[in-house]
């Protein structure tokens, strides 16, 4: 018999093209003809897929899970948010509270550890970490909070002295759009 578990599926595969139509095929011989195990060529025929095509056990997180996890980081890093590795792990553990049943299973809903994020972003080759990088001397500088908080209050002035309510906000007159920004 082969070694190779590849070569074994190949002649698995071509075991099963050639059973005759209509007939009970004697999967003995058929194994013994293609040098095949028994016991998976008649798996196979009855339609149990391959160590290599069955999804893993170890695995926590279905597809669904895992594309709203890849989301929400996504989300996360358009605003410009850096999530850190115990965002993820809560994250992860939210996702899988929600979607345990225990009710019908009586047992407490799986969960995740930091290590097991570690590896689920080693696992993802469009999810990667970065270092952040420091703001700009210039823009810190610009965030003085008393100016903003002045300069809103001002408009707010402006808004009440030239009577301007929101529904106006969104007309095309140039010269409004000039006094709302």
């Amino acid at each position: 018999m082969p070694k190779n578990n590849n070569d074994i599926e190949s002649r698995i595969q071509r075991a099963l093209a050639s059973l005759p139509e209509g007939e009970k095929p004697n999967f003995k011989a058929l194994a013994k003809e293609y040098r095949v195990p028994y016991q998976r060529l008649l798996a196979r025929s009855k339609g149990r897929a391959s160590l290599f095509d069955r999804p893993s056990h170890s695995l926590k997180l279905t597809t669904t899970q895992n594309n709203a996890l890849k989301d929400y980081l996504r989300r996360l890093d358009d605003l410009g948010i850096a999530p850190q590795i115990q965002q993820v792990v809560q994250a992860v553990n939210t996702i899988l509270k929600i979607d345990h049943k225990a009710e019908q299973l009586g047992t407490a809903p799986p969960t995740v550890s930091t290590r097991w994020a570690y590896a689920w972003i080693k696992r993802e080759p469009d999810i990667f970490a970065r270092r952040a990088r420091l703001l700009d001397l210039a823009r810190k500088a610009s965030h003085n909070i008393p100016a903003i908080v002045q300069w809103f209050n001002g408009l707010e002035k402006i808004k009440s002295e030239y009577d301007l309510v929101e529904k106006k906000k969104y007309k095309k007159d140039f010269l409004l759009s000039i006094i709302l920004i």
